[in-house]
């Protein structure tokens, strides 16, 4: 089965949201072993609507639509979709009564124009939206079938789930009930270019695949596969994933849902050791970051954002020379932020950074990162090339790297 998704709004096409309903889509049908071939964005209007429309009738076996179902004049996909396949529209009587059971539960009277939402094509299949107003919709005609579906994620990622995947399961023939599975590792102190010639014998599999993507300060590599069933897919990934982590295993740090901050706190939670953090250049990215993982309260002491030189000299009681020297980026001072904050917090790790995050000056990039602990103090210099904000994640994602290891290496031999 050939797929494409096409998401209506010209809020899409202006940039005003961000479309992660195709990405949602995407995945899940691949699950099932449904290729997406094509993801396309249009605007509010009916003749590109439709323009975009028969260009996919043409190429695929499966359309998605997402958005342009809510009741005003500009919720056109319904419409325009129902006339080009040449359909009648009819007033489902049952997702009237609930839409009238839903207005009269909020208080509300029912404006006319949310009747247009109970209008469904002929011999279609009404999808339940327990999250909103407008139902999602299921049809075949000229060999071709047809979703149209909600556009806020938070109506449409169950309706996938509970509605259209099981009926998409259901229907697709034995032949085509392949699965597609993907691992993905991450990688840190690696770049692109370096994996690419590593791995060079590797990316040039077919089945299963492997393609680099880059990302702030890491690297993703991921493996897909596709078999008939998902433990043989499994296999094969985990073949290739051996294989990767003999050549590349001291840069990868996780896969699939790990992030750099998860991984930390887990370690963290692991050994019983607790963490406080003392940033300058980075303003509270880091602590941020960690605080975000369910249960870093258990290790996260706290932290200081001693952004300017008087909160590090008064705050960490850090000796004004020393904060001084660079213009209060250097490596004496990073150490001593880390040990300081350790000491102050009685925690058993102190992670310290400074840098110049941009855009001006003459050291842009420039960045010390040290963590703390009982044995000393460990750092590292790095030099960065960015804008501000791709500067900070860099610096954040690098500290919390270092901690990572350090906390690694100390654990293992404790071990």
């Amino acid at each position: 089965m050939k797929a494409e998704i096409i998401s209506v709004g010209t809020e899409l096409l202006l940039g005003e949201i961000t479309n992660t309903n195709a990405q949602f889509i995407s995945r899940r049908l691949a699950e099932i072993g449904v290729n997406i071939y094509f993801h396309t964005a249009v605007g509010d209007n009916p003749e590109r609507l439709r323009n975009t429309l028969d260009i996919a009738a043409k190429r695929s076996d499966f359309i998605v639509f997402t958005g342009g179902l809510g009741p005003t004049q500009d919720d056109l996909t319904k419409e325009v979709v129902t006339k080009y396949f040449d359909l009648k529209l009819e007033m489902d009587e049952n997702w009237l009564k609930k839409l009238e059971k839903f207005f009269e539960g909020m208080g509300r009277a029912m404006s006319e124009n949310n009747k247009k939402q109970a209008l469904v094509p002929e011999n279609s299949l009404v999808l339940s939206n327990e999250y909103g107003t407008a139902p999602g919709i299921l049809f075949e005609k000229n060999k071709t079938m047809v979703a149209m579906l909600p556009g806020p994620p938070r109506e449409l990622n169950p309706m996938i789930d509970n509605e259209l995947m099981p009926l998409l399961t259901a229907r697709l023939e034995p032949t085509d009930k392949s699965r597609i599975v993907s691992r993905v590792l991450k990688l840190i102190g690696i770049g692109e270019s370096k994996v690419d010639e590593i791995l060079a014998d590797l990316l040039k599999l077919d089945n299963p695949t492997v393609a680099t993507l880059v990302k702030t300060g890491q690297l993703h590599i991921r493996i897909t596969a596709k078999e008939r069933s998902e433990i043989k897919a499994k296999e094969k990934i985990r073949e290739v994933e051996d294989e990767i982590k003999s050549r590349l295993g001291k840069f990868i740090f996780g896969a699939d849902e790990d992030t750099l901050e998860k991984v930390v706190v887990n370690i963290l939670k692991k050994h019983n050791k607790t963490l406080a953090v003392a940033e300058s250049v980075t303003g509270g990215l880091i602590s941020h970051k960690l605080t975000q993982v369910e249960g870093a309260s258990n290790v996260i002491l706290g932290g200081m954002v001693t952004y300017t030189k008087k909160a590090k000299e008064e705050w960490l009681e850090i000796d004004r020379q020393i904060i001084d020297e660079n213009d209060a980026v250097n490596e004496k001072l990073t150490k001593e932020m880390a040990e300081m904050i350790r000491k102050k917090s009685k925690a058993d790790y102190g992670l310290g950074v400074t840098g110049f995050a941009g855009p001006t000056g003459n050291q842009v990039g420039l960045t010390y990162l040290a963590v703390s602990d009982s044995e000393g103090c460990y750092t590292r210099k790095i030099n960065l090339q960015g804008s501000r904000e791709l500067n900070k994640e860099w610096m954040s994602n690098s500290a919390l790297d270092l901690l990572r290891k350090r906390i690694k290496k100390y654990s293992d031999r404790e071990i």
